[in-house]
Order: structure tokens, then sequence, then C-alpha cells
């Protein structure tokens, strides 16, 4: 269910072994993720990239933007990113 007003898709969790790493896994999954949230109409994903990970969501299209909300309990470095989604008719 969608809250009323909200246009993002928000990423929260996305995880793969260390042994599967290196294998496209990680971007099939999200691809898997980005085509539901485009059909679903949402505008943009978004996430907060932390630890190593900025690299890997630039990769990905990601970009740094701005948000009015605290990412002090991510940690040092966190980053929130985002992504805006084809518009599916």
């Amino acid at each position: 269910q969608r809250l009323a007003g909200n246009d993002e898709f928000y990423l929260h969790d996305l995880a793969v072994s260390r042994q599967a790493r290196g294998k496209g896994i990680g971007q099939r999954l999200l691809a898997t993720a980005l085509a539901f949230a485009a059909d679903e109409g949402f505008e943009h994903a978004g996430l907060v990239a932390v630890q190593d990970a900025p690299a890997f969501w630039r990769k990905q299209g990601f970009q740094p933007a701005s948000t009015r909300k605290s990412l002090t309990e991510y940690g040092e470095g966190a980053t929130y990113m985002r992504l805006p989604l084809p518009q599916r008719g």
C-alpha cells in the first residue's frame, strides 16, 4: 500500500553474499526492484548508501541528493542517493 503523496520507492536493503559478488546478481536484483517501482508509478528510487556502497550505487545511476532527514544513525559517510525512474503510461 502506498502512502498518499509518496513518490519515492525507498530501497532499504539489498545484499549479496561475498561468495556471489561480481556475478551481476546485485544488478539483476536492483533491475527487478526498479522495474516494479516504475510499474507502480513511483517517480524515483531513493536509498541511504553506507560503508563502501556509494560507488556501487553511482554505477547504477544513483546520484547524491539532499535530504532533511538526519543520517547520523547510519554511520559516518552515509549518503542519501536518488535515481529518477522511467514514467510508464
